[in-house]
């Protein structure tokens, strides 16, 4: 009888296990990227062909890939639902290379922002790979699925604002850094990222 107590006891605890075993990871439930239905990432000149990179993973976990062009077409209302994607790419002369994804809303807030880290051995469009193949890792765990209730309507205040505009330009600046490294020009780096001519010649 109690080895009967015992087994069924066993298999109590075992499903119990399996049932919390299988449960959204709670820091994952309801992130704020669920709020937002489409991407729109910024034109940088597809370095190591990121964009393209960054636009198929988005695509396939059920975001909407939209051009600059169709989000200018927007209504305020769509325009609300838009994630703006950049990226900033850092070569680290014997280190670790890193990179930057940044995900803002139309009202300029950081709605996710991560940095990932790869040794770079063979190529830099190699270690590129590596660093975001572990930031769309980190999106992954979250488990992206479309709820318009989580979007932030809120306001931004004159110094959010002022911060975002801060923070862009600097990542704007980072990235022209990193592609007159690779032997671009100033006006190719100057149509890509919109930053002045004189401002890429004292880079």
């Amino acid at each position: 009888m109690k080895s009967i107590k015992f087994l069924c006891l066993l298999v109590a605890v075992t499903f119990s296990t399996i049932a919390w075993a299988n449960q959204p990871n709670a820091s994952n439930v309801g992130h704020k990227i669920n709020g937002y239905k489409y991407l729109c990432m910024e034109q940088q000149g597809n370095l190591h062909d990121l964009e393209d990179k960054f636009n198929t993973f988005f695509g396939s976990i059920g975001f909407s890939i939209i051009t600059p062009d169709e989000e200018e077409e927007m209504s305020e209302e769509e325009r609300q639902y838009v994630l703006y994607g950049s990226y900033v790419y850092n070569t680290v002369p014997d280190g670790l290379d890193n990179m930057t994804l940044t995900l803002r809303n139309s009202k300029g807030k950081i709605v996710f922002s991560s940095t990932k880290e790869a040794a770079c051995f063979v190529s830099v469009k190699r270690c590129a790979n590596k660093a975001s193949d572990k930031i769309i890792n980190q999106i992954k765990d979250l488990n992206y699925s479309f709820d318009p209730t989580l979007v932030d309507k809120g306001k931004k205040s004159k110094g959010e604002t002022e911060s975002a505009e801060e923070t862009a330009k600097e990542e704007k600046l980072k990235l022209a850094r990193q592609m007159k490294a690779d032997g671009m020009t100033t006006e190719q780096i100057e149509k890509y990222t919109g930053i002045k001519a004189e401002e890429i010649e004292k880079l």
